[in-house]
């Protein structure tokens, strides 16, 4: 189920008579992030498993039992043990068949699994440093068990002319398997599509379809506030693209980032780019921020301290002002943009050295 069906409002809505009835025998489980989003947390104590490969917030632990099972993190050490969330996904469903006699998956589910999979670890290139062993061992069990022969009827046939190449192997059985590198460039093409990231979507449906808000404790006891915040939007289009996708250019796009920050209720907002040339990836970050010298004493966090080395970041000198000027008497918000060295260093990686910095940093709490 998708958080924005409408089938779903009324039985996540907050509300009262039969809806907190419905709310007690609820049971949620939180797949690829660890922390119930903010308008659900009245649905905090509904939440009894996770599933995730980010660093865990730490949210939720009282609802749960103290098996690994219902809280299942693969983080440890700084970075993800598996690349895709679906990997752990199939490891579960593997584990719930292994005593069958036979094991068999169903196509849908296979292609589904093995497509994510794919996507997530960028068809485990290892330039990449995204996918692992366990990663590596759940797609040869999917390509080795699933039933390929049983193919859906309603899929494009083009589709699957593409999926199921001369160049696939075939099982013992002689089903031909997918081509794992066709399938992922097939893929690879409709999550990078440059006309649905420049010409489909405004500034703001790029700033919040892959966005996440971290929540951090304050860095002291005498510390007003209950929890410091901030967004993360991950986009895949050249940043160039991104900012200059308005008439306005760079004041426009300044001036959204600023309105989709109150929407989001953040002052800091980190927006992270990734493109593929030549097969290899590119990354670049904008950091917006309101508040006295927050967004400085990131940039001076991010290209000074030890802890955020090996990100790599260098600042791109440009023509960047700031929203507002003093004769209209609006908020003026500050701006940094940096191209980032490390390519393998995703959300994953990035996120965590903000969460530190703002945990430390007085200023951050005064700010956020």
């Amino acid at each position: 189920l998708f958080i924005n069906d409408e089938s779903i409002e009324t039985l996540l809505s907050h509300g009262h008579g039969d809806n907190e009835e419905k709310n007690h025998i609820l049971q949620l489980t939180l797949m690829d992030h660890n922390r119930i989003k903010s308008s659900l947390n009245h649905l905090s104590s509904n939440v009894v498993e996770i599933v995730d490969h980010h660093q865990d917030e730490g949210y939720h632990q009282e609802t749960m039992t103290t098996t690994t099972t219902s809280r299942e993190i693969a983080f440890e050490n700084g970075k993800a043990t598996v690349g895709s969330t679906c990997t752990l996904v199939a490891e579960r469903l593997f584990h719930s068949l292994e005593k069958k006699d036979e094991i068999v998956i169903d196509y849908s589910l296979g292609l589904a699994l093995l497509g994510v999979i794919l996507i997530d670890t960028m068809n485990m290139n290892p330039n990449a440093g995204k996918g692992t062993k366990r990663d590596e061992a759940m797609i040869h069990s999917l390509l080795k068990y699933t039933d390929w022969s049983n193919k859906d009827s309603k899929n494009d046939e083009k589709l699957q002319e593409k999926i199921f190449s001369s160049s696939s192997t075939k099982q013992g059985n002689g089903q031909v398997q997918p081509n794992c590198a066709a399938l992922y460039e097939l893929l690879q093409s409709s999550k990078f599509d440059r006309a649905f990231w420049e010409d489909e979507m405004n500034v703001r449906d790029c700033l919040r379809i892959d966005y996440k808000r971290f929540q951090v404790s304050p860095p002291s006891p005498t510390t007003t506030t209950t929890s410091l915040a901030f967004g993360m939007s991950s986009v895949l289009l050249p940043m160039d693209s991104l900012v200059y996708k308005k008439e306005g250019g760079m004041a426009s796009f300044q001036k959204e980032a600023q309105d989709y920050m109150e929407s989001a209720n953040v002052n800091l907002l980190l927006i992270l780019s990734m493109t593929i040339v030549n097969d290899e990836a590119q990354r670049e970050m904008i950091i917006i921020g309101k508040g006295d010298n927050i967004v400085e004493d990131v940039t001076k966090y991010l290209l000074e301290s030890d802890d955020a080395a090996f990100l790599e970041c260098a600042e791109k000198k440009n023509d960047i002002a700031v929203v507002g000027d003093d004769s209209d008497g609006s908020d003026k918000i500050p701006m940094k943009w940096f191209i980032q060295g490390n390519t393998k260093g995703s959300r994953k990686q990035v996120a965590p050295v903000i969460m530190r910095f703002v945990a430390d940093s007085t200023i951050a709490a005064a700010s956020l």
